[in-house]
């Protein structure tokens, strides 16, 4: 019986504990929230939502402060699992408006159009969500203009004069065949150039004297071959 006791004394003391808890954090939040200290606000709101009664939904809030600190993909995760729970068209249409400000804050308009489209099929009423939509159009329509006159990237342009300067101060290959060639034309050049006037004239002369010899021979071969032919006649 003691234990039993016991044991609801402590569940009792922890209740409390949780109680006091959660609703300490949330007038903190709210206080840091009026002094518009945004990111202390939302940070003591999730610590007030984690120690609450599950009855008790601080999404909203949650998402107000989560919107103001700058945490604008949180805010709009929020807005949109507070809309999931509830069953109040107002309160839809209202939400739908403010998570396309949560978008419009990224720079989703095409987003943000859609939401402020059904916010104001919730509530055609709504003037603000109809002002922010025609907000969100225009800025979709100047984003398209930049993206269509942004100028296109060339494709990179080959170094051509990196390619002349390195032809230039590249070798080329040799040519052996070439070499020997040139090897042979210089000494021949240089044997020419060693002949003096004599030497050169008693080359001619015994080239001359080996033509008319070569001649002669030619012509005594003629005349034997004409003897021979008409010898053959007279026979």
């Amino acid at each position: 019986m003691k234990q039993v006791v016991l044991i609801g004394c402590f569940l009792a003391v922890g209740f409390v504990g949780f109680s006091q808890v959660w609703r300490d954090s949330l007038k903190e939040a709210r206080k840091y929230f009026l002094n518009k200290e945004y990111s202390k606000s939302y940070a003591k709101y999730q610590l007030a939502q984690k120690y609450a009664p599950s009855e008790i939904d601080l999404s909203l809030e949650i998402a107000q402060a989560a919107y103001k600190a700058g945490k604008f993909q949180q805010a709009e995760n929020l807005f949109s699992t507070r809309k999931s729970k509830t069953e109040v068209s107002t309160e839809k249409g209202k939400l739908n408006r403010l998570i396309g400000n949560a978008q419009m804050k990224q720079k989703q308009y095409q987003k943000a159009i859609q939401s402020y489209k059904r916010a104001l099929r919730v509530n055609p009423t709504d003037d603000a969500a109809r002002y922010n939509l025609a907000q969100a159009l225009r800025q979709l329509q100047t984003e398209k203009k930049q993206e269509k006159n942004a100028p296109q990237k060339s494709a990179p342009q080959p170094p051509h004069s990196n390619q002349k300067q390195n032809s230039s101060n590249t070798v080329p290959p040799s040519n052996p065949t070439r070499s020997n060639q040139k090897k042979q034309e210089g000494t021949a050049r240089q044997e020419k150039s060693d002949l003096s006037p004599e030497k050169t004239e008693r080359l001619l002369d015994e080239l001359m004297k080996k033509e008319i010899a070569t001649k002669k021979k030619f012509e005594g071969m003629r005349a034997a071959t004409g003897n021979n032919s008409k010898s053959r006649k007279d026979w």
